[in-house]
């Protein structure tokens, strides 16, 4: 099987070395990293990842904001929100703007792996991990 191809979009430089370390040591391959989202826009178009892993609070243009510009450039990768802030009422602005899934960073270790594979509760498609 293929490794994936991640871009990761966060402006936490703690984070992202945490992230990248963990997705290597799970046989994935970040392929670049953004620290807001109009650097991700850029990376994405020129990288084509598989799948996008999109901070949704950042310095410059957040998450959020990045989203649709995102699947326009890279309408074949699943965009997967990460934060901190895991609330029902950033769950629902996530899902509204179409992402792929939803994980909370204080579970990432737990939930990432099994939403990258496509074995996440709510399966493939539904890639939101269940954090209630």
């Amino acid at each position: 099987m293929q490794s994936l191809r991640i871009l990761l979009v966060d402006d936490s430089r703690r984070y992202v070395e945490w992230v990248t370390q963990f997705l290597i040591e799970e046989k994935f391959s970040v392929i670049s990293v953004a620290s807001d989202g109009a650097e991700a826009v850029g990376l994405a178009k020129a990288l084509h990842p598989d799948v996008i892993l999109l901070d949704i609070a950042m310095r410059g243009m957040s998450g959020l904001e990045a989203l649709p510009l995102l699947r326009r450039v890279a309408p074949e990768a699943r965009i997967l929100m990460v934060t901190l802030y895991d609330n029902a009422a950033t769950r629902k602005s996530a899902m509204e703007s179409c992402a792929a899934g939803f994980i909370s960073k204080a579970l990432l270790d737990q939930d990432l792996i099994p939403v990258l594979y496509g074995n996440a509760p709510n399966g493939p498609k539904q890639a939101t991990a269940d954090l209630s």
